[in-house]
């Protein structure tokens, strides 16, 4: 039998696994097939993707993190979250700063009083410029193209890629145009996908496609990358905290001036936890 725990932050939910001890550590059984098998709605435990908690070499920790498709993923906002709530909940002490390693780098995490997770994120990378973006840089906005509709965007990596896009959009068109982008040539490993709302120069809404998962209620990298977008386009403010409305709940986030500062602070609880059944693809479900 294999522990598992089932963590969700915002909504965006995860399949995780204890990975400290690696004579047990489940990450070579985890193949493609499996992944997918676990993470299926109606089938399996249903996730939008699964983690391996386990130690780093030197110091603290790591994450390692599969999309539902099976492709292993860079990294994950909320995803970091719940694996810092499940170390917690093991007994590991990240009450203090804690660096946990991910395939997009270094971040620093903090456990608070409040059950909530405050975490540093990578700094934007923004395709075809260099420093500090501005409102007014000719590269700063791309052009995505379809025979039927063209969208207007952000490119910048978070750790892992984003599409984001100063639209609002119905839900139908975010189902239609999401995977569309994801899979545009201008993007040869895929894309996340947000369309952003501003409100107010301390608010923004976003409506997410992530990538090899589909739409999601949440995002931590998307929320990152979306405050940047706006940041870029002086749409709100840097150095303050400012909200991430979306469908799962809100995040919130505070970029500095020289975008080199991202912090992120949300909930990340646990669901529910069981024991699965190796036989049979890992489909037993035994509590």
């Amino acid at each position: 039998m294999l522990a598992f725990w089932k963590y969700q932050g915002l909504g965006n939910d995860f399949i995780m696994f204890n990975g400290l001890d690696e004579s047990t550590s489940p990450l070579k059984k985890l193949t493609p097939d499996i992944i997918q098998s676990l993470c299926h709605r109606h089938t399996g435990i249903g996730a939008d993707g699964i983690i391996v908690a386990s130690r780093a070499p030197e110091k603290g920790y790591r994450m390692t993190y599969f999309n539902a498709d099976g492709n292993e993923a860079e990294m994950c906002g909320n995803g970091l979250r719940c694996t810092v709530a499940m170390l917690r909940d093991l007994g590991e002490d990240l009450t203090h700063p804690t660096q946990i390693l991910t395939g997009g780098g270094a971040i620093i995490a903090q456990s608070q009083s409040d059950g909530s997770v405050r975490n540093s994120m990578p700094a934007p990378v923004f395709r075809d410029i260099q420093g500090i973006p501005k409102p007014d840089d000719p590269n700063l906005i791309h052009t995505i193209d379809f025979d039927e509709r063209r969208f207007h965007g952000i490119i910048v990596n978070i750790g892992n890629p984003h599409a984001v896009i100063p639209e609002s959009i119905t839900l139908d068109d975010l189902l239609t145009w999401g995977p569309k982008i994801e899979h545009h040539p201008m993007f040869p490993g895929r894309t996340n996908v947000e369309f952003i709302e501003v409100l107010n120069t301390r608010q923004l809404k976003i409506q997410i496609w992530e990538r090899g998962v589909g739409r999601t209620l949440a995002c931590g990298s998307g929320a990152t990358a979306s405050a940047v977008a706006a940041a870029a386009l002086g749409k709100i403010h840097t150095g303050q905290d400012i909200k991430i409305i979306m469908d799962g709940g809100t995040l919130t986030l505070n970029v500095s001036p020289d975008f080199k500062d991202i912090w992120l602070q949300g909930p990340a609880q646990i669901v529910f936890q069981g024991e699965l059944s190796e036989e049979g693809g890992w489909h037993g479900l035994v509590s």
